[in-house]
């Protein structure tokens, strides 16, 4: 429950930086990349921690830093994803990688329409937004499949 608080709490300080200020302190992910080492230290000696997961991990990692250099995300919004990776399931970051893109595209497709605003659009809020609904949209999916 601890580890949950600290993890809530560290997401919210990250969007609002992102929101407020358009930056993220590296130091905010030094404090979310340790609580990810406790978290992925309790699975580990909890027996819950399986090479799979390490893997899939891998791959969020990977997919981050393929957006980042491709330019398709800012340096904060991969670091945020990174240390995701590790806090969170892989089925609840796609789900929240898709919700949180499909509200951009959105937002874009509206901002285009009534502005011609080029400023660029905080990652960190949107991708949280994403997050927080991702467990709705999974068990949408258990209900019907």
């Amino acid at each position: 429950m601890i580890i949950f608080v600290l993890e809530a709490a560290w997401i919210l300080a990250c969007a609002l930086y992102d929101w407020r200020i358009q930056q993220v302190p590296n130091w905010l992910f030094l404090v979310g990349g340790s609580i990810a080492l406790l978290q992925t230290l309790a699975f580990w000696f909890g027996g819950d921690w399986t090479w799979v997961r390490l893997i899939l991990s891998g791959c969020h990692v990977t997919l981050a830093l393929v957006f980042w250099r491709w330019g398709f995300w800012g340096g904060a919004d991969a670091k945020f994803w990174i240390v995701l990776a590790f806090l969170f399931s892989f089925e609840t970051l796609f789900v929240a990688l898709v919700v949180s893109h499909t509200i951009l595209a959105g937002y874009f497709m509206i901002r285009s329409l009534w502005q011609h605003d080029k400023r660029p659009v905080p990652g960190i809020p949107l991708m949280s937004v994403g997050l927080l609904a991702s467990p709705f949209v999974l068990s949408w999916f258990e209900v019907r499949g």
